[in-house]
């Protein structure tokens, strides 16, 4: 009896000491939200063969009363880095949306860079999101 108590203890005492590990491990693991106000934040980038850009972000707020104000910057590189060479704006309140066509010329990567700005009822900043499309050789 007093074997299976202290093989019941033992146990007990390694399990107890394993959970606080096995828990900070998932913990740190576990999918975190990555933006505070904003709950759906939605691009999509493509480039026809004639050229045509297609430029879309969606950017969708947990409280419907917050202020949006979204930009669309359509970014070429050259080989020597990242320009913008044509931007969008559009503010509205809950949810916005901006799709827009742009033709490019041949011999450059483009991408887009989509800014998200929320703001309270009181025009109070409460969060910018910066985020990119995928990048596309035309």
């Amino acid at each position: 009896m007093k074997k299976v108590v202290t093989l019941l203890l033992t146990i007990v005492l390694v399990l107890g000491i394993m959970a606080p590990a096995a828990f900070a491990f998932a913990e740190n693991d576990a999918v975190q939200p990555r933006y505070f106000r904003i709950s759906t934040f939605d691009i999509a980038f493509d480039i026809s063969s004639s050229g045509k850009s297609s430029c879309y972000s969606k950017i969708v707020t947990y409280e419907s009363t917050d202020t949006i104000d979204l930009t669309i910057e359509l970014q070429r590189d050259g080989g020597s880095g990242w320009s913008t060479i044509k931007t969008w704006t559009g503010e509205d309140t809950g949810r916005i949306s901006l799709d827009k066509v742009w033709y490019v010329t041949s011999g450059y990567e483009y991408r887009l860079r989509i800014t998200a700005e929320i703001y309270d009822t009181n025009g109070k900043l409460l969060e910018t999101q910066i985020d990119y499309s995928r990048s596309v050789d035309y």
